[in-house]
């Protein structure tokens, strides 16, 4: 859907590289988890939320393309299975 399907590699990379920080920063923020910053002074807060979104950029942005590449590879798997069916059949 990103980039009109033309650029599949960067679409992965850019919504990795937007879901993971925010995610991380869900995780952080929850109540229910190990680690909860509302206990924390409200500057630190901001700081440490700050930090956890910036430096996860380059990480989603890494597993966006990789979980990206293991997709494409299921679909060509599936393809590759429903073509031998249909050889098989037509033979």
């Amino acid at each position: 859907m990103l980039f009109g399907g033309r650029y599949p590699r960067a679409a992965s990379i850019w919504i990795g590289s937007i879901l993971v920080p925010i995610e991380v920063c869900v995780f952080l923020m929850s109540p229910k988890d190990y680690f909860y910053v509302g206990s924390l002074p409200g500057t630190e807060v901001f700081a440490l939320l700050l930090a956890a979104f910036v430096f996860t950029i380059p990480v989603g942005a890494i597993f966006g393309y990789l979980f990206g590449a293991l997709t494409a590879g299921a679909f060509c798997l599936v393809d590759w299975y429903e073509k031998k069916q249909l050889t098989q059949r037509l033979s």
